[in-house]
């Protein structure tokens, strides 16, 4: 259920995706896809603070079903003290947010690193901290011999709940539809026992 102190403008950040539980190595998770379930609005794209020690990373944010890049922001090791840090990441406002609709199938990851060849790994302990807003379907990893030490993926994002009042109604009225379902599914299983019988 949706806390009562969440408002429109209240900031969210993608940034808890744990690929390994230890600090064993592991290869690079680059990005992720995901696929949206609730209207959101994505204000900042991120990166993880230790990836970048000298020199530029672009982080994109990408629509998976035409292939177009919608946003991406430029990170630099000198800009690490003037951006917004949360746990680790570095965001960089966008100039424009970007409305992500119900249905919308992305991608958001750091563009131009070291070992081009990219490959997506359908991470199956892949923990996500937002309930149901969106759903990640697999961790995009550099296809390299690289190797380091990574608890998160590099990139990420973070966003405002669009129709929030929508998604509470939703959120409230969930345990009445699980009972409605609960009752309509032991009425079909009687139907079906009395056709049987007969």
């Amino acid at each position: 259920m949706i806390m009562l102190d969440v408002s429109e403008t209240t900031l969210f950040h993608a940034n808890k995706l744990n690929l390994n539980e230890g600090d064993e190595e592991t290869e690079v998770g680059i990005g992720f896809v995901f696929y949206i379930n609730h209207p959101i609005v994505i204000k900042y794209l991120g990166i993880k603070k230790n990836s970048v020690v000298e020199g530029l990373a672009r982080v994109v944010l990408m629509d998976l079903t035409s292939s177009t890049k919608i946003a991406s922001v430029t990170f630099s090791s000198d800009s690490f003290s003037t951006d917004h840090n949360n746990e680790g990441y570095i965001y960089k406002k966008l100039k424009y947010p970007v409305i992500l609709p119900r249905g919308f199938e992305g991608s958001v990851r750091v563009e131009e690193m070291i070992g081009a060849k990219e490959q997506l790994n359908y991470e199956e302990s892949v923990v996500w901290s937002h309930g149901n807003l969106l759903k990640i379907l697999g961790i995009i990893i550099n296809n390299s011999t690289k190797k380091m030490k990574i608890s998160n993926v590099l990139s990420t994002f973070a966003f405002t709940i669009r129709d929030l009042d929508q998604l509470r109604s939703h959120e409230d009225g969930k345990q009445q539809r699980a009972d409605e379902w609960s009752l309509y599914t032991d009425q079909v299983y009687k139907q079906l026992q009395q056709e049987v019988s007969q």
